[in-house]
């Protein structure tokens, strides 16, 4: 989604067949670039299992660009009766290792490590948070957890309404914390809500247009159909 971080753009090749992850990523694609691309969703392997009433936050984007309204720390301040395990992002900073320290005196935050294989946290949670400013192209956060059928509270940035919806909640990140701790109610404290977005959770990241034979096959038809272009050029 950071095209100013990309160098200079690419120019339109016969060569080249564009893809993009999502329909956010071939919209900024188009402007940007004027060129098209078929979207082909990121691929995910089911593999999890719905979890315990556990509360699990997953800042996978830098605690520095999101801010301290929208590190889970202070929610977990404001709702000592709800569990929360934060996953550290890739790469600490000043201000992870602040949180972290602030963190280890809330009887209830377990704080992790950066970990490869989110899949055994996913099994515990309840709920996963992502609601950062970053624009995701698309938010693996989002669906890898909900293959599991579990909720997700995600931000309306980028492509997480297309991974969230309608598994979820979105929230805006500029909110401030009084809607935050809305949002985290209506998932923690409504089971009527909670369990209506169980089915659908796991519904939308396991229709079968996200399956991954599906996914591959599109691929490989965008490459079949790429060659035989260049073949009659």
């Amino acid at each position: 989604m950071e095209l100013d971080q990309m160098g200079a753009p690419f120019p339109p090749s016969p060569e080249v067949a564009d893809t993009a992850n999502s329909d956010i990523t071939a919209r900024r694609i188009r402007e940007a670039l004027d060129q098209e691309c078929t979207v082909i969703p990121p691929l995910v392997t089911p593999g999890a299992t719905p979890g315990a009433r556990g509360w699990l936050s997953a800042p996978r984007q830098p605690v520095q660009a999101q801010g301290d309204r929208h590190h889970p720390r202070p929610r977990a301040e404001r709702r000592p009766d709800i569990p929360f395990h934060i996953v550290e992002a890739w790469g600490s900073s000043e201000e992870m290792r602040r949180h972290r320290n602030r963190a280890a005196s809330l009887p209830n935050v377990t704080w992790h490590d950066s970990v490869a294989d989110m899949r055994p946290l996913y099994r515990r949670a309840r709920v996963v948070t992502s609601p950062g400013r970053c624009p995701e192209a698309w938010g693996h956060v989002a669906t890898e957890p909900q293959v599991s059928g579990t909720r997700v509270l995600g931000s309306n940035r980028g492509g997480l309404p297309q991974a969230v919806v309608p598994g979820g909640v979105l929230l805006d990140p500029d909110v401030g914390m009084d809607a935050c701790k809305r949002a985290l109610s209506e998932l923690w404290d409504n089971d009527s809500r909670y369990d209506a977005l169980l089915g659908t959770a796991r519904a939308h990241a396991t229709r079968p247009e996200r399956q991954p034979e599906t996914v591959v096959t599109r691929f490989e038809d965008v490459l079949a159909e790429h060659c035989r272009s260049a073949n009659r050029k």
